[in-house]
């Protein structure tokens, strides 16, 4: 288990996120068409050229999303069985909480923790564990 395979998954889910905000600004532009009274510019056919415009964009974003999601989930199940393996459920709780679930460490700290350990306490725990799970597989390497 290696702390970099979790930081492309968290990363790769924000960045999921990002694209379906951004599928949501073009769908609610599309839905609602500017008219005379609001613009000031009589309507023509730009009207349909910019809700054809709009609409291939989406199903660009649409393709996205899909392609992003694939991606996401077999990294998912990966590492969620990676995780499984884990046996502090202290460490496997926060891993979840913040790679998987894309919590913040002061959120899983208040959260889950009811601030009892703080958030740099979490992320040197979270550290440390990735640290020493490298090192034994050096080790296993080297042997």
């Amino acid at each position: 288990m290696q702390e970099k395979d979790f930081c492309e998954y968290r990363k790769l889910s924000k960045e999921l996120l990002k694209i379906q905000e951004n599928y949501q600004m073009f769908k609610a532009k599309a839905c609602c068409v500017p008219s005379k009274a609001q613009t000031g510019i009589p309507g023509g056919t730009d009207i349909s050229d910019r809700t054809s415009m709009l609409a291939v964009k989406l199903v660009e974003i649409e393709k996205q999303i899909v392609e992003f999601n694939e991606k996401r989930l077999k990294k998912e199940k990966k590492l969620r069985k990676e995780l499984m393996e884990v046996e502090d459920i202290l460490i496997r709780t926060v891993i979840e909480r913040y790679y998987m679930d894309l919590k913040t460490w002061q959120e899983i700290a208040v959260g889950d923790f009811c601030d009892i350990l703080n958030k740099d306490t979490l992320r040197m725990s979270t550290k440390r564990y990735f640290e020493k799970q490298k090192e034994k597989k050096r080790r296993k390497y080297v042997s």
